[in-house]
């Protein structure tokens, strides 16, 4: 096995945004995401454990009806989250 850099899990959230596409003749307006990501890997052939960021871009663009479905769900996580938080 190799040696690794002790990071394990999900890259790291930098940044993001989010703004509208307007519509045009040809489609409906959609939400345009933007998120950069931090991703910390070791030089697998360094001997001295030099670690290097990776920094990388995700665009996702969501449709009304997507967005909506999405925004729902979340709202429902919220409310089961606040009931439990309640209870104690």
């Amino acid at each position: 096995m190799s040696q690794s850099s002790g990071h394990v899990g999900p890259p790291r959230l930098v940044d993001f945004s989010c703004r509208i596409q307007e519509p045009d003749n040809d489609s409906s307006a959609a939400c345009l995401l933007t998120f950069e990501l931090e991703n910390k890997e070791a030089l697998s052939n360094s001997s001295n454990g030099i670690q290097t960021m990776e920094t990388f871009k995700i665009d996702l663009e969501m449709q009304p009806a997507t967005l909506s479905t999405l925004l729902d769900g979340l709202g429902r996580i919220r409310a089961q989250l606040s009931s439990v938080a309640n209870k104690k």
